[in-house]
């Protein structure tokens, strides 16, 4: 009977798809932690709906 040894090191990892970016998961997932907020609180504004508002309605031109 002949018993395999498998070197764990030499297995593969499967890897986090990171979208093209190489930036780490972890990282990704501060940042977006960090920006979050700021990107809501705009977006809440006057001046982010105004924003908003005006991209939606140049798409709608873009896409007839």
């Amino acid at each position: 009977m002949m018993v395999k040894y498998t070197d764990p090191s030499m297995a593969k990892s499967k890897k986090e798809n990171d979208f093209g970016t190489g930036i780490p998961k972890d990282v990704m997932e501060s940042l977006a932690r960090a920006l979050l907020p700021e990107i809501r609180a705009f977006y809440e504004s006057e001046e982010g709906k105004e924003a908003f508002e005006k991209w939606k309605a140049e798409r709608e031109r873009s896409t007839d």
